[in-house]
């Protein structure tokens, strides 16, 4: 094992930066997370819109960004580790697992019908945010996935982008916009 110093780290902290991206929400700029301009700015900057970010974290995240490359609008839910530790923690009879893609819907087990019911149902809500967002958008907006919980899905959504590193080059090109 080899312990390395690092002596020099500089902390840039985005949130009073200047983040170059149009908003046609009812929220002032400050109340938007930068983990949303992030995701924002890294697909206008890569990708162009439309499209239609997917961001899975604590939160599951999906965003629209329109032709113009403008900011439209979200809806936000509970994300993996958030639904599964509603189930174990507001049930007593429920246990904590650890979440693994499964080919089957139906649960034969109670590991199964958690797993199931959490992983199947975040697909099925992103699926129908996609075909709902797609009629507003234009149907030939890119979809975008990020955030740690987009790899245990990934296989359902083949057609569509992954791209774990989109919220780290967000933060990058808000850094690098406003040296």
């Amino acid at each position: 094992l080899i312990k390395k110093e690092i002596k020099k780290v500089k902390v840039i902290d985005i949130s009073s930066l200047n983040k170059k991206i149009v908003t046609k929400v009812n929220v002032k700029k400050e109340e938007i997370g930068n983990d949303l301009f992030a995701d924002l700015i890294a697909v206008k900057k890569i990708y162009k819109g439309p499209a239609i970010i997917v961001d899975i974290g604590t939160v599951t995240k999906v965003l629209a960004l329109d032709k113009t490359n403008a900011f439209v609008g979200a809806n936000f839910f509970t994300g993996l580790d958030t639904s599964k530790k509603a189930l174990s923690n507001d049930t007593d009879a429920l246990p904590n697992i650890d979440l693994k893609m499964q080919n089957k819907v139906i649960g034969k087990d109670t590991y199964e019908c958690i797993n199931n019911g959490i992983i199947f149902s975040l697909i099925y809500s992103i699926e129908g945010f996609i075909k709902e967002y797609k009629k507003i958008l234009g149907k030939s907006s890119k979809v975008i996935f990020t955030g740690g919980g987009s790899s245990l899905i990934k296989n359902k959504f083949k057609k569509d982008i992954f791209n774990k590193y989109l919220t780290l080059l967000g933060v990058y090109y808000i850094y690098k916009d406003n040296k």
